[in-house]
């Protein structure tokens, strides 16, 4: 990615003996991330003769904000416009559960369990946080068309490389039934990088046009098909000691996603340059994201969802 970054900025400046036009950008993003594993990390299971249901415990995933940085070039001469947009994310999802809580999760079956009898050992409580780590670089070409003066629309192909990193570390307290431990630790990765081509459409109509000032309402899509590497680890430990490294072979293959974000946008026309400033709401789909083995799922092939708001500043000059 660095080489990448150096490249274009090498070409920015080429570029810029052109009577061009350059484009720096910042985004604020407000996220929330939803997926399927994260769903259902532990069971809690009521006593025998009792009418009460189990319960499937989630761990929902907190707000939090990242950023998004953008340099652009449009090329006077024939319209045409290149930018590189880097995109960081972290969140965290956290969870408690007590009473007969039984693990998902593959390493806590074979604890105490050297004849397969049972799924492991239950517990009096448990937790867990499971952090989720979002990067994207995106190498992207397009030209800006206007349709009778109003609709403004800018197609655009391009390279986006993915790295999405998700640490899973749960702790489990006290065994219901008698067994040589008192508590026990669980540490799950699901790591993906993925590298591909993308497609997307950004759009613009004016509601309120005008010579200095204009606001816009904004719509845009992308698509992109990556191919990516998966990396898993499992390990389980307790204060026995004992250690348990589930052996989870790596997966490659593909890892399509789609995104669009809608809202509004307000342009300042200056002199030799502009400033705007943008709010919209954002969606992203990335599939087959989880991949990790879960005692009671098996090897799951699982969407990850994020969406929020998005606020951005762009000068032109």
């Amino acid at each position: 990615m660095k080489r990448l970054l150096g490249f274009f900025l090498f070409f920015i400046l080429i570029a810029n003996a052109q009577a061009g036009t350059s484009t720096i950008f910042i985004d604020v993003i407000s996220w929330q991330v939803r997926e399927g594993g994260a769903d259902n990390w532990a069971q809690v299971i009521p006593p025998a003769g009792l009418s009460v249901p189990a319960r499937i415990i989630p761990a929902p995933f907190e707000w939090n904000k990242g950023l998004r940085l953008g340099i652009g070039y449009v090329f006077a001469s024939t319209g045409h416009d290149i930018a590189l947009i880097y995109t960081t994310y972290h969140t965290l999802a956290t969870s408690q559960a007590q009473g007969v809580v039984a693990s998902s999760f593959d390493g806590n079956y074979f604890a105490n369990n050297t004849n397969g009898a049972s799924l492991g050992p239950t517990y009096q409580s448990a937790a867990i946080r499971w952090q989720f780590y979002y990067k994207t670089l995106d190498l992207i070409a397009g030209h800006r068309f206007n349709l009778k003066h109003e609709l403004q629309f800018h197609p655009y192909v391009g390279l986006r490389l993915a790295s999405i990193n998700q640490s899973i570390f749960s702790n489990w307290y006290h065994p219901t039934t008698p067994t040589t431990f008192s508590s026990a630790t669980e540490n799950l990765k699901n790591n993906f990088f993925g590298i591909g081509p993308s497609i997307g459409i950004d759009t613009t109509w004016p509601l309120f046009p005008g010579n200095s000032q204009s606001i816009s309402l904004m719509g845009n899509f992308i698509g992109a098909l990556l191919y990516g590497h998966w990396h898993f680890s499992d390990i389980y430990a307790n204060n026995t000691p004992v250690n348990i490294n589930i052996n989870v072979s790596s997966v490659n293959g593909a890892a399509p996603m789609l995104g669009g974000l809608l809202g509004f946008q307000w342009t300042k026309q200056f002199a030799h340059s502009s400033l705007s400033a943008s709010i919209g709401y954002e969606v992203q789909a990335w599939f087959n994201q989880i991949q990790f083995y879960s005692l009671n799922g098996g090897r799951f092939n699982r969407s990850t969802f994020i969406q929020g708001g998005d606020f951005e500043v762009q000068y032109h000059f």
